[in-house]
């Protein structure tokens, strides 16, 4: 039972969330602000077309290029 909890407690020191400044999005000009609320990481103006909650492919999550990125002008 120690060798569980040794190994529980290592697994949720290591969470840490994925944001939009983690990815490729960091500087997308389709993506949400997520600064405030993380759960917007996922969407994307690409991503939610009319109104309907669409999410990024996990490909994206893992590296993965994105096939509507494009970087903001500055």
């Amino acid at each position: 039972m120690r060798q569980d909890e040794k190994r529980l407690r290592s697994e949720q020191e290591s969470f840490t969330t994925i944001m939009n400044k983690d990815l490729q999005c960091k500087d997308c000009m389709f993506r949400w602000d997520d600064s405030e609320n993380y759960l917007l990481t996922k969407c994307c103006d690409v991503y939610n077309v009319d109104g309907e909650e669409q999410v990024k492919p996990d490909g994206i999550y893992v590296g993965k290029p994105c096939e509507y990125y494009e970087p903001e002008e500055e």
